[in-house]
């Protein structure tokens, strides 16, 4: 009903003016009308109070009244197409969004809330506004884990879906086991990963992975991620070769010093004893047993030096190669002059896999 005006009537005594049990009758009827609250819910509305709270399930968030407080709940995947906030790109997971719609219809705004998806992430908040006919793009509001900032930002989608996580920029994500997409060789899953993925635009990131004690690096450049490539470090790059990722590394076997390198090329270096004594225009061959076998053998190559007691007029090393996978031979010739050979050196080269 309409305001009823109690008339005071003229002063000082309210001569002429309603009777008190008149205008006990106006006020009773008003504060009655307020205990009803006949206020319209479409009043309430009108002044951008939540008037009306609902589950609604998977529909569009641009067709939510103002004054309204819904509950949309479905697939992140949903999300471009229903006008929610994305929670994760690449992520299929369930989500709950309570968004709250306030203003006027020329200038409103919307406040959407994360209720479900994983614990961390629960009271994710991002907002948006309506200008120029046309709702803003949602803006993720900060708070301590956003972005992996000061604080656990779990992934559980598919990695390789993260070429743009933050409309160009740098996000990090803690990986679980729930995780998916394209693992470093030799990896059975991602649980216990940090990614760190920095992206120019939807065509230009690079993803930079911490697994295990490993730094793996990759990049997106148009149309696919290139492969998963290994960082060395000076922690990782002298470890094991053979059935590890060392690029090199070094051991002895007996006294033989071995050094093989990843792309399979070995060197093997030692001493011989005793020396060699030669008379003149003496030839003597030997056969060394190597600590390892060559399977390639015909390509590997064979280094001897030695040095003479008397004189250097001799013909020295005149042979040496690999006559069996482990087992390399060489000759010494002296020259005219007995003497002995001594400070014998072999250095041999081959490829240690194929």
């Amino acid at each position: 009903m309409a305001r009823q005006e109690i008339n005071l009537g003229a002063a000082p005594t309210g001569t002429g003016g309603d009777t008190p049990r008149s205008a006990n009758i106006k006020l009773n009827a008003m504060t009655q009308e307020l205990y009803d609250t006949k206020i319209a819910k479409s009043e309430l509305q009108a002044m951008g109070v939540v008037g009306d709270s609902r589950s609604v399930g998977a529909i569009n968030a641009n067709d939510q009244p103002t004054g309204t407080c819904y509950a949309y709940n479905g697939s992140d995947s949903q999300a471009a197409t229903l006008n929610w906030p994305v929670l994760y790109p690449g992520s299929d997971g369930p989500v709950w969004w309570n968004i709250e719609t306030r203003g006027i219809a020329g200038r409103k705004t919307q406040i959407a809330v994360q209720a479900y998806h994983h614990a961390s992430n629960h009271g994710v908040m991002f907002t948006r506004s309506w200008h120029d006919a046309a709702w803003s793009p949602w803006g993720r509001v900060l708070r301590q884990g956003t972005f992996g900032l000061a604080g656990r930002n779990f992934f559980t989608g598919n990695i390789d879906q993260i070429g743009n996580p933050t409309n160009g920029g740098f996000s990090t994500f803690q990986l679980t086991g729930e995780t998916t997409g394209t693992r470093p060789a030799g990896w059975p899953g991602l649980h216990g990963g940090l990614l760190e993925a920095h992206s120019w635009d939807a065509n230009t990131a690079m993803q930079n992975l911490y697994l295990g004690g490993s730094n793996y690096t990759r990049f997106f450049n148009g149309s696919a991620w290139s492969e998963w490539a290994l960082i060395y470090t000076g922690a990782n790059a002298f470890t094991q070769v053979a059935g590890g990722a060392g690029l090199m590394d070094s051991n002895y076997i007996g006294t033989w010093r071995i050094a093989r390198f990843q792309n399979g090329f070995t060197v093997l270096t030692n001493s011989v004893n005793p020396d060699v004594e030669l008379p003149a225009s003496g030839i003597v061959h030997t056969n060394i047993q190597l600590p390892v076998a060559f399977d390639d053998y015909g390509r590997v190559s064979v280094d001897v030096q030695c040095q003479p007691s008397a004189t250097w007029d001799h013909f020295g090393v005149i042979a040496k190669y690999a006559s069996t996978p482990s087992v390399i031979t060489y000759a010494i010739r002296n020259g005219p002059v007995a003497q002995r050979f001594g400070a014998i050196r072999v250095c041999v080269t081959g490829y240690w896999k194929p």
